[in-house]
């Protein structure tokens, strides 16, 4: 069977952040430097069951090298842009520890 073949991608497992599976809509990037390197954390639209549950407009969920930070609405105002930063600020903590030490 080719890669590509649509009987391979039901069966692939995807990785879960938080409950969260990555096909949620990737709404964007945030770039984070750390030392020399570049690192882009994806930004990613919650699942709705997620949403639910989760009261912040924004986070960051890991799993062992890989992140996302995800976002419970998309809405442009002064208070979400902050979310935003502050989860960009707890993944570049994460992955500091995770990527220097």
């Amino acid at each position: 069977m080719a890669a590509d073949d649509p009987r391979l991608r039901d069966r692939t497992p995807r990785p879960k952040f938080g409950g969260m599976h990555t096909s949620t809509e990737l709404l964007g990037f945030v770039d984070i430097e750390l030392g020399a390197r570049r690192v882009r954390i994806p930004i990613r639209s919650a699942d709705p069951e997620v949403a639910e549950a989760e009261p912040a407009l924004a986070s960051f969920v890991a799993s062992g090298t890989e992140g996302a930070i995800v976002v419970r609405a998309e809405v442009t105002s002064p208070l979400f842009d902050a979310a935003v930063r502050t989860a960009a600020e707890e993944a570049e903590r994460y992955f500091s520890r995770k990527l220097l030490n």
